[in-house]
């Protein structure tokens, strides 16, 4: 799977990356802080 914004992009496992997105939802309904240094640098 690619995965990117504006200039760069990352390849994941696609099994991978749907659970990194699963944890990080997950992190977010109960404390901003735990989310993934992998989601929080993405970009726009």
């Amino acid at each position: 799977m690619f995965v990117g914004q504006s200039n760069k992009f990352e390849i994941w496992d696609e099994a991978i990356w749907y659970q990194q997105i699963s944890d990080d939802i997950a992190a977010l309904a109960t404390d901003v802080e735990n989310l993934s240094e992998n989601l929080k640098s993405l970009t726009i």
